[in-house]
Protein backbone atom coordinates (compact mmCIF):
# COMPACT_ATOMS: atom_id res chain seq x y z
CA UNK A 1 0.00 0.00 0.00
CA UNK A 2 1.03 3.22 -0.83
CA UNK A 3 0.02 6.83 0.60
CA UNK A 4 -1.85 8.91 -2.47
CA UNK A 5 -4.62 11.90 -2.99
CA UNK A 6 -7.39 11.60 -4.74
CA UNK A 7 -9.79 13.48 -6.34
CA UNK A 8 -12.91 10.63 -7.33
CA UNK A 9 -14.29 13.66 -10.10
CA UNK A 10 -18.00 14.05 -8.37
CA UNK A 11 -16.71 16.09 -5.27
CA UNK A 12 -14.34 18.81 -4.85
CA UNK A 13 -12.70 16.61 -1.80
CA UNK A 14 -9.52 15.69 -1.79
CA UNK A 15 -9.05 11.67 -0.10
CA UNK A 16 -6.19 10.80 1.76
CA UNK A 17 -6.14 7.46 0.36
CA UNK A 18 -3.70 4.07 -0.31
CA UNK A 19 -3.33 3.19 -3.66
CA UNK A 20 -2.11 -0.97 -4.33
CA UNK A 21 -1.42 -2.29 -7.70
CA UNK A 22 -2.79 -5.06 -8.59
CA UNK A 23 -3.46 -7.23 -12.21
CA UNK A 24 -6.52 -5.90 -13.35
CA UNK A 25 -5.30 -2.10 -12.29
CA UNK A 26 -4.92 0.45 -9.83
CA UNK A 27 -7.05 0.00 -6.40
CA UNK A 28 -7.31 3.05 -4.20
CA UNK A 29 -8.19 2.14 -0.16
CA UNK A 30 -10.36 5.73 0.13
CA UNK A 31 -11.02 3.86 3.90
CA UNK A 32 -14.04 3.93 6.22
CA UNK A 33 -14.51 0.69 3.50
CA UNK A 34 -15.12 2.57 0.25
CA UNK A 35 -12.59 1.70 -2.50
CA UNK A 36 -12.27 3.19 -6.17
CA UNK A 37 -10.66 1.32 -8.89
CA UNK A 38 -9.08 2.24 -12.91
CA UNK A 39 -8.02 -0.05 -14.84
CA UNK A 40 -4.50 0.34 -15.97
CA UNK A 41 -5.52 1.12 -19.84
CA UNK A 42 -7.80 3.52 -18.65
CA UNK A 43 -5.05 5.53 -16.63
CA UNK A 44 -2.69 8.76 -18.01
CA UNK A 45 -0.28 10.68 -17.04
CA UNK A 46 -1.06 14.49 -16.15
CA UNK A 47 1.37 16.77 -14.50
CA UNK A 48 4.00 16.54 -11.87
CA UNK A 49 2.88 18.59 -8.53
CA UNK A 50 3.48 19.01 -5.19
CA UNK A 51 6.05 16.06 -5.35
CA UNK A 52 3.80 14.02 -6.75
CA UNK A 53 3.08 12.36 -10.11
CA UNK A 54 -0.86 13.20 -10.95
CA UNK A 55 -2.74 10.47 -12.84
CA UNK A 56 -6.06 10.66 -14.55
CA UNK A 57 -8.79 8.63 -15.51
CA UNK A 58 -10.73 8.30 -19.30
CA UNK A 59 -13.98 8.38 -19.05
CA UNK A 60 -14.58 10.45 -15.62
CA UNK A 61 -13.46 14.51 -15.69
CA UNK A 62 -12.04 15.22 -12.54
CA UNK A 63 -10.59 12.21 -11.62
CA UNK A 64 -7.20 12.37 -9.89
CA UNK A 65 -4.43 10.59 -8.14
CA UNK A 66 -0.98 11.59 -7.00
CA UNK A 67 0.96 8.95 -6.08
CA UNK A 68 4.38 10.23 -4.71
CA UNK A 69 7.61 10.36 -6.17
CA UNK A 70 9.45 8.64 -6.32
CA UNK A 71 7.33 6.35 -7.32
CA UNK A 72 7.80 2.16 -6.03
CA UNK A 73 9.19 -0.04 -9.60
CA UNK A 74 5.98 -2.18 -9.56
CA UNK A 75 3.85 1.42 -10.66
CA UNK A 76 6.61 3.25 -12.10
CA UNK A 77 6.09 -0.01 -14.95
CA UNK A 78 2.42 -0.51 -14.75
CA UNK A 79 1.14 3.55 -14.81
CA UNK A 80 1.74 5.46 -18.17
CA UNK A 81 4.64 7.13 -18.56
CA UNK A 82 5.52 10.89 -18.23
CA UNK A 83 4.14 12.73 -21.44
CA UNK A 84 5.81 16.15 -21.52
CA UNK A 85 5.45 17.33 -24.77
CA UNK A 86 3.59 14.40 -26.61
CA UNK A 87 3.75 11.96 -29.68
CA UNK A 88 7.32 11.54 -31.35
CA UNK A 89 8.73 14.33 -29.38
CA UNK A 90 8.10 12.31 -26.49
CA UNK A 91 9.02 9.39 -27.79
CA UNK A 92 12.75 10.43 -29.69
CA UNK A 93 13.31 13.52 -27.24
CA UNK A 94 13.48 16.97 -28.13
CA UNK A 95 16.62 17.56 -29.63
CA UNK A 96 16.35 14.77 -32.23
CA UNK A 97 12.56 15.96 -32.76
CA UNK A 98 13.84 19.04 -33.57
CA UNK A 99 16.69 17.78 -35.80
CA UNK A 100 14.21 15.78 -37.69
CA UNK A 101 11.21 18.29 -37.99
CA UNK A 102 14.40 20.51 -39.63
CA UNK A 103 15.39 17.94 -41.97
CA UNK A 104 11.59 17.22 -43.11
CA UNK A 105 11.30 20.65 -43.43
CA UNK A 106 14.11 21.48 -45.19
CA UNK A 107 13.34 18.51 -47.34
CA UNK A 108 9.58 20.27 -47.90
CA UNK A 109 11.16 23.30 -49.17
CA UNK A 110 13.76 21.74 -51.60
CA UNK A 111 10.94 19.74 -53.23
CA UNK A 112 8.65 23.07 -53.73
CA UNK A 113 11.63 25.05 -54.77
CA UNK A 114 12.83 22.62 -57.53
CA UNK A 115 9.38 21.21 -58.55
CA UNK A 116 8.82 24.11 -61.10
CA UNK A 117 12.25 22.76 -62.99
CA UNK A 118 11.01 19.14 -63.04
CA UNK A 119 7.62 20.26 -63.82
CA UNK A 120 8.01 23.31 -66.39
CA UNK A 121 9.63 21.10 -69.40
CA UNK A 122 6.33 18.36 -69.23
CA UNK A 123 3.92 21.28 -70.14
CA UNK A 124 2.70 20.90 -73.36
CA UNK A 125 3.37 24.33 -75.39
CA UNK A 126 -0.80 24.37 -76.64
CA UNK A 127 -1.68 24.85 -72.83
CA UNK A 128 1.92 27.02 -72.14
CA UNK A 129 -0.19 29.10 -74.99
CA UNK A 130 -3.22 29.23 -73.62
CA UNK A 131 -2.42 29.90 -69.87
CA UNK A 132 -0.45 32.59 -71.07
CA UNK A 133 -3.57 34.20 -73.19
CA UNK A 134 -5.89 33.66 -70.37
CA UNK A 135 -3.23 35.46 -68.62
CA UNK A 136 -3.02 38.28 -70.63
CA UNK A 137 -6.30 39.39 -71.93
CA UNK A 138 -7.71 41.43 -74.23
CA UNK A 139 -5.57 44.19 -74.29
CA UNK A 140 -7.69 45.88 -76.92
CA UNK A 141 -5.41 45.34 -80.04
CA UNK A 142 -2.36 46.99 -78.44
CA UNK A 143 -0.54 44.20 -78.68
CA UNK A 144 2.22 42.42 -80.71
CA UNK A 145 0.77 39.41 -82.15
CA UNK A 146 1.58 39.99 -85.48
CA UNK A 147 4.89 38.78 -87.69
CA UNK A 148 7.05 42.23 -87.11
CA UNK A 149 6.41 41.61 -83.34
CA UNK A 150 7.11 38.19 -83.20
CA UNK A 151 10.20 39.29 -85.82
CA UNK A 152 11.08 41.45 -83.16
CA UNK A 153 10.84 39.21 -79.90
CA UNK A 154 12.98 36.62 -81.79
CA UNK A 155 15.68 39.27 -82.15
CA UNK A 156 16.01 40.17 -78.61
CA UNK A 157 16.21 36.66 -77.85
CA UNK A 158 18.63 35.73 -80.29
CA UNK A 159 20.57 38.78 -78.69
CA UNK A 160 20.33 37.91 -75.25
CA UNK A 161 20.60 34.06 -75.51
CA UNK A 162 22.21 32.70 -78.85
CA UNK A 163 21.77 29.19 -78.19
CA UNK A 164 18.05 29.62 -77.64
CA UNK A 165 15.80 27.41 -79.40
CA UNK A 166 12.24 28.96 -79.23
CA UNK A 167 10.60 31.32 -76.40
CA UNK A 168 8.91 29.50 -74.26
Amino acid sequence: MIPAWHYNGQTATRYEVYAVAQEDGLHLDLGEGRTDFAPWGDLFWIDKRDGASVFGRKGIDGWRVGIPLPMPDLLTRRLPPQSRYGGLVDKFGIWPAVAGFTALSAAVVLVLWKAPDVVAPLVPMSWEQKMGDAMVGDLGGRSCDGAEGQKALDALVRRIDPKASELR
